[in-house]
C-alpha cells in the first residue's frame, strides 16, 4: 500500500464519529436499535482504551487499571463487575448492537485458541485500559495491552482464520467489518499532566506528532490489513477519563 493510495481512501470515506459522553452514529441508513437482529456488518474489531475496553486487564495480573470491582457492572445483565469501566454496557457494546450484535465483542485475553479461530468471524475488542497512541503510556499502571500489542495480536489472530469457519474469504470479511478505535485521550492527559511548561509551539508539536504516528502507526497498518470501515472515537475531556477517575 502506497502513501498515496491510503490518503485517496481516507479522504473520500465518511468517517465516523462517537463522542464520549455523547454519540452519534453516522451510517448510510439513519436509526439506531439494539442488538438481536439480522446484523449488518460480519464483525467489528475493537482498539483502543479504557473507553471500549471490555475486560483484557483482568487477564492481567500486574495491572493497576483494572474496573473489577462495584459500582462497575452494577447495571450490566448479571450486575457484577465485567472489566468495562463502566455502570453497564460501554461505548463498544452500544456500537456493535447498532449493527445487530448483542454486545461488544470478547476480550482478546478471555479467548482459548480454539476460541480465538471462531471469534474472528464475529469480531474481536483488543482494547487495554491505561494504552494510548504512544507505547510509553501507561507503563506506570503495571500492565496493559500497548497499541503496537494490539495490532500484533490481531495479525496474530488473522494466521487462525478459515474461510470455512467464517463462511467468506480473508477480504470480505475484513473489508465489510467495522474497526472502532479510541485512542489519544490518555496521552494528552499524560502530556498535560507531565509538563510544567505548557508552551503554543509545545503543545502544537505534540499533537502534530501524535496526530502523525496515530495515522502510520494505527490507520495505515489497519488498512495495510485489510480493514477499510473506521469508526474513530473523539477524545474525551481529561478530567472526565477513567484515569482520572481512577487517581481521584
Amino acid at each position: 500500500m502506497s502513501m498515496s493510495s491510503f490518503a485517496s481512501f481516507w479522504d473520500s470515506v465518511p468517517t465516523f464519529g462517537y463522542g464520549f459522553q455523547r454519540y452519534q452514529i453516522i451510517r448510510g441508513t439513519t436509526g439506531e436499535r439494539r442488538g438481536g437482529g439480522p446484523r449488518e456488518v460480519p464483525a467489528v474489531f475493537v482498539f483502543g482504551d479504557s473507553v471500549i475496553d471490555v475486560g483484557n486487564n483482568q487477564y492481567l495480573p500486574n495491572s493497576t487499571a483494572k474496573a473489577n470491582f462495584p459500582p462497575n457492572g452494577i447495571d450490566f445483565p448479571g450486575g457484577k463487575p465485567t472489566g468495562r469501566f463502566s455502570n453497564g454496557f460501554n461505548i463498544a457494546d452500544y456500537v456493535a448492537q447498532c449493527y445487530g450484535f448483542e454486545m461488544s465483542p470478547p476480550a482478546f485475553l478471555s479467548l482459548s485458541k480454539a476460541e480465538l479461530k471462531r471469534s474472528i468471524c464475529n469480531g474481536i475488542n483488543f482494547a487495554s485500559a491505561g494504552s494510548g497512541v504512544l507505547n510509553t503510556i501507561g507503563v506506570s499502571l503495571g500492565g496493559l495491552i500497548s497499541m503496537d500489542a494490539q495490532l500484533d495480536y490481531f495479525r496474530t489472530s488473522l494466521d487462525g482464520f478459515t474461510p470455512r469457519l467464517c463462511s467468506t474469504t480473508r477480504r470480505v470479511l475484513l473489508s465489510k467489518s467495522i474497526f472502532l478505535l479510541s485512542a489519544a485521550s490518555n496521552d494528552l492527559l499524560r502530556f498535560y499532566m507531565s509538563n510544567a511548561s505548557k508552551t503554543h509551539d509545545a503543545i502544537s508539536k505534540f499533537i502534530t506528532s501524535l496526530a502523525s504516528k496515530y495515522r502510520s502507526q494505527i490507520l495505515e497498518t489497519l488498512y495495510s490489513l485489510g480493514a477499510r470501515r473506521f469508526a474513530i472515537l473523539g477524545l474525551g475531556l481529561n478530567g472526565c477519563t477513567s484515569m482520572r477517575f481512577v487517581g481521584n
